[in-house]
């Protein structure tokens, strides 16, 4: 992957909403499934969120990023500000990308 191919964009609509949501959810099944982890048994597993989750986080006024690469959405990081302090949720890469870096 070169750089220049690669950029980082606000999440800012329900369409960019559902890819951000198939990126979470691929990057995080697998060690879910490894440590057989259901939405039964850990519901709040990045596995097994949606997209009323994210909504609802949107709605909190939590920023959300894609991270793209060639047009094609590769990761995926909430931010959230409270009290003047950042937390980073639902930091995702999907596992193909992995190797082009």
């Amino acid at each position: 992957m070169a750089l220049e191919k690669v950029c980082i964009e606000e999440i800012m609509n329900e369409a960019s909403l559902v890819d951000s949501l198939k990126v979470i959810k691929d990057s995080f099944i697998t060690v879910a499934r490894e440590l057989n982890l259901t939405e039964e048994n850990c519901p709040s597993n990045p596995a097994f969120t949606n997209l009323e989750n994210l909504k609802k986080m949107k709605d909190k006024e939590i920023r959300m990023f894609g991270l793209f690469e060639e047009g094609n959405q590769i990761g995926f990081v909430a931010i959230e500000k409270a009290n003047d302090i950042f937390y980073i949720e639902r930091l995702s890469v999907t596992q193909f990308s992995w190797g082009s870096w």
